[in-house]
C-alpha cells in the first residue's frame, strides 16, 4: 500500500473536492484521507510526505502524434527563423554535415512568421542543400517544401501527375517556360504522400528519441494520450512497453486492413496501447490556408480552402469505422469542415446513440453550429497552444469571424465536452502552455492586451478540468480515471504551486501512473 500524505488534495470529485492525503493499493485509489487520523498503516506500507504540495489528477493529452514527434526531434529545427535567409542558413549548415545523397530533413518552417510570407521555391532550397534531396515540413505538418531533387523523386513515384487525384490537387504550380510546373510546395494529401519517400531515422536513433519523448511527458505530468499516428505508429509504441496509457487510432488508408484483421475498438496492441479511434481529415490547416471555409479567406476570393472528402465518401468511411466500434475523430479546422462533421454526426446519431464522436481541433465554428456539439454528444478535442501562433494569421485570413475561433467558453457554456491537448509536434506539449493560452488568450509576447476575443477565455479551474478529467475521459472512455476518487486509477501529479491560480505558474514535482512513480524532481 502507498500513502501520499501532507498534501493539498485537489480531487475534481464534486462529492469530495479536497483532502489531506490518498491511500493507493494495486494501482487504484482506495480512499481520500481527511487528516493524519485517517491513516491505516499495515506492514509494507510506504508513506510519501508531500509537504504541502498540491496532489491532483495527472494531465492527459487528447491529441498527440508520438512517432511524428520522435522523428521530428532528429530533424533540423527552423523554429523562430526570422525570414527565408535565416531558414536557408540553418539548412545550409545541416546539409554540410550530411553525407552525399542523404535526405536533409527539417521541421517547423512557418512562413507566416516571416516579414515576407511569400511561398518559397524549390530553387531557393537548392542553393542551400546542394546535391542532397531535402524536405522541410511546415510547422502544422499540412505542407512541405521540397528541393528540385526531392521533386524529381516525387515525380518518379507518380506523385506529381497533373490529374484530379487528391495528391495532385495539393501540388502548387506556376507558369514556367510556357507550362505549369511544381513550385516545390506540397500541401495536404500531396505532402503526406511524399513523406513516405523519406527513409526514417535508424531504429536505434528513433528508439532513443521515443524514450526521451516518454520521459518528457512524465516530467510534464502527462500520463495518458490519444495518439493519431495510426496503426504503424501504435505498433511501434506497443513494442516499447512504456507505462504511458495510449489510446491509438486507425487512419483512412489503414481501415481496410484493420477490418480484414478484425482490429476494432478495445483491441490491445500492447499492455497499455489500445485501439480506439478512426481518424479522418475533412480539411487542412489555417497556416497552410487549406482549412475549408464557408466563405473565402479575407482578401483571397474565391479561395475557400480545401475539402478533403465528399459527403458520400465520408459517410461510407464513418460507417466502416463504427462497424469496428471505433470512435470517429474528425479533423476539422474551418467553419465549413466543422459543419460537414456535425451534419454527418446528426445523420449517424439516431442509429448509433452510444457511438463516440469527436471533432479534432474545432478551431472555427459558425455561430449556428456552436450548440450542436452538446446536443449531438460530440467532444471538442481542442489545442489551446495553437492559439499562440494563430492569432495574427486568423485576424488576417478570417477577419471578424475569429470571434468564434477557439470558442472554449461558448462550447463549455453550451454543455459540450471539451478535452484539451497539444497536437505535438505541432503544438507545445507542456500543459502549462495550453492552460495559460486558454485563460489569457494572448500570444507569446502577451499580445493583445486583455486577450484575443476575451469572451472566449475560460477560468483556470475550467482549463484545468479540460486538461485532466475531460482529457482522461477522451483518452480512456469508460475507464475510471481523471479524478481522485475511490476505484479510480491512481494517475496523479504533485505540483509546486496552485494550478487554479492565474497567471498559470506551477511546477511538476512528481508523477505517478497506477501508483508507480515515473518522474520525480530532484
Amino acid at each position: 500500500m502507498l500513502l501520499l500524505t501532507d498534501a493539498r488534495v485537489l480531487t475534481l470529485d464534486p462529492e469530495r473536492p479536497a483532502g489531506w492525503g490518498v491511500e493507493i493499493e494495486d494501482g487504484v485509489v482506495q480512499r481520500v484521507l481527511s487528516g493524519p487520523g485517517d491513516c491505516e498503516r499495515r506492514a509494507g506500507t510506504r508513506v510519501v510526505r508531500l509537504r504541502g504540495r498540491t496532489l491532483a489528477p495527472s494531465f492527459a493529452d487528447a491529441h498527440v502524434h508520438l512517432m511524428s514527434w520522435s522523428r521530428s526531434t532528429t530533424a533540423v529545427d527552423l523554429s523562430g527563423s526570422k525570414d527565408l535567409d535565416d531558414a536557408l542558413g540553418r539548412l545550409r549548415r545541416a546539409a554540410a554535415k550530411a553525407a552525399a545523397g542523404d535526405w536533409v530533413r527539417a521541421r517547423n518552417w512557418n512562413r507566416n512568421g516571416w516579414a515576407d510570407p511569400s511561398w518559397p521555391t524549390s530553387r531557393q532550397l537548392d542553393r542551400a542543400v546542394g546535391e542532397n534531396p531535402a524536405i522541410v515540413d511546415s510547422h502544422d505538418l499540412h505542407g512541405c517544401w521540397l528541393n528540385s531533387l526531392a521533386l524529381e523523386k516525387a515525380q518518379a513515384a507518380g506523385l506529381l501527375a497533373a490529374d484530379a487525384s487528391a495528391e495532385s490537387r495539393g501540388v502548387m504550380r506556376q507558369q514556367r517556360r510556357g507550362r505549369l510546373e511544381p513550385t516545390g510546395i506540397l500541401r495536404e494529401d500531396a505532402a503526406w504522400a511524399v513523406r513516405r519517400l523519406v527513409p526514417p531515422p535508424a531504429g536505434a536513433v528513433l528508439g532513443g528519441a521515443l524514450e526521451k519523448v516518454f520521459d518528457r511527458l512524465y516530467a510534464m505530468g502527462v500520463t495518458a494520450v490519444c495518439d493519431f499516428d495510426g496503426l504503424s505508429g501504435a505498433s511501434e509504441l506497443a513494442r516499447r512497453q512504456a507505462l504511458l496509457n495510449v489510446r491509438a487510432s486507425v487512419l483512412a488508408d489503414e481501415l481496410a486492413a484493420a477490418t480484414a484483421a478484425g482490429l476494432g475498438a478495445g483491441h490491445r496492441l500492447g499492455e497499455r496501447v489500445t485501439l480506439g479511434f478512426l481518424k479522418l481529415f475533412l480539411d487542412g490547416s489555417l497556416g497552410s490556408r487549406t482549412c475549408w471555409m464557408c466563405q473565402p479567406f479575407e482578401g483571397c476570393e474565391p479561395d475557400c480552402g480545401m475539402r478533403l472528402h465528399d459527403d458520400r465518401e465520408l459517410s461510407e468511411l464513418a460507417r466502416q469505422g463504427l462497424a469496428l466500434g471505433l470512435t470517429l475523430a474528425l479533423h476539422a479546422i474551418g467553419d465549413r469542415a466543422n459543419r460537414q462533421a456535425l451534419d454527418l454526426f446528426a445523420a449517424l446519431r439516431p442509429a448509433h446513440p452510444h457511438a463516440g464522436l469527436r471533432i479534432e481541433h474545432a478551431q472555427l465554428l459558425s455561430p449556428a453550429d456552436l450548440g450542436r456539439l452538446a446536443s449531438l454528444g460530440v467532444t471538442a478535442s481542442m489545442q489551446p497552444s495553437h492559439l499562440l501562433d494563430d492569432i495574427g494569421t486568423a485576424d488576417r485570413l478570417w477577419g471578424d469571424r475569429s470571434r468564434f475561433a477557439y470558442a472554449f467558453s461558448s462550447l463549455l457554456k453550451s454543455g459540450a465536452s471539451v478535452a484539451f491537448g497539444s497536437d505535438v509536434p505541432v503544438g507545445d506539449p507542456d500543459p502549462r502552455i495550453g492552460l495559460a493560452a486558454a485563460v489569457a488568450r494572448q500570444d507569446r509576447r502577451a499580445r493583445p492586451p486583455g486577450g484575443w476575443y476575451p469572451a472566449q477565455a475560460v477560468t483556470p479551474g475550467q482549463a484545468f478540468e479540460c486538461y485532466t478529467a475531460s482529457a482522461h475521459a477522451a483518452c480512456s472512455p469508460g475507464e475510471p480515471s481523471g479524478r481522485i476518487r475511490p476505484g479510480f486509477r491512481a494517475d496523479l501529479v504533485a505540483l509546486e504551486g496552485d494550478p487554479l491560480a492565474a497567471p498559470v505558474r506551477f511546477a511538476v514535482g512528481e508523477t505517478w501512473i497506477s501508483g508507480q512513480s515515473v518522474f520525480r524532481q530532484d
